[in-house]
């Protein structure tokens, strides 16, 4: 997982530290192991959650985790949200989040509120029989992140000639639920309070 200088990794069930070693060399980015010890949270997709890849801000399941992968993120993040068993095996922490927006599964109520709590605007997803084969809302997307100086062509991407200027998508905006929207507007609120604050 992407973070703003490092790339958080998981190891114990389906990936081994060698690996990590090799991507370290590939990116050129410090690679954080963390070693799982759940069966039931075998992927760090589910025990883990990268909330804002720009200031660093992370959820996860303590007990997902080895005593030194713990410490180690203790240490880290130690503004990072913790999630519940019962989040964390409703798959709340299988997140797909924007830095504001986070689309979380229905069932991860707890988790939902502490997102709230903390200026984020969580969107639930009602994904319970995806979550029956083993899958969240993460398994339903792809992130596509384009190479720095390059530009989109209709057959992939292309260096940035040095006079060359890309222009940036406007952002796209969320339709909230009947259900949510009262809920989301006051965090969307807030959020944009505490932003121009930390901006005046």
């Amino acid at each position: 997982m992407r973070l703003s200088r490092s790339i958080l990794a998981g190891y114990g069930f389906r990936t081994t530290p060698e690996a990590h070693r090799e991507l370290a060399t590939l990116t050129g980015r410090e690679v954080i192991s963390l070693e799982l010890v759940d069966p039931r949270l075998f992927h760090l997709d589910l025990a883990l959650a990268v909330l804002d890849d720009e200031r660093d801000h992370i959820a996860y399941y303590p007990d997902a985790f080895s005593k030194g992968s713990r410490r180690l993120l203790a240490g880290l993040f130690p503004d990072a949200l913790i999630a519940s068993e019962l989040d964390a095996y409703a798959f709340g922490l299988n997140t797909v989040s924007d830095g504001l927006h986070v689309f979380i599964p229905a069932g991860a109520r707890q988790l939902r509120e502490g997102l709230a709590a903390a200026g984020y605007w969580p969107i639930s997803v009602d994904l319970s029989e995806l979550i029956k084969g083993g899958g969240g809302v993460k398994c339903c997307t792809q992130e596509i992140r384009p190479a720095r100086n390059t530009r989109a062509t209709s057959v992939g991407l292309a260096p940035l000639l040095p006079d060359e200027r890309v222009e940036r998508p406007a952002p796209f905006r969320l339709r909230a639920s009947e259900e949510d929207s009262s809920f989301q507007r006051d965090v969307r609120e807030e959020h944009h309070i505490r932003r121009a604050g930390a901006s005046s």
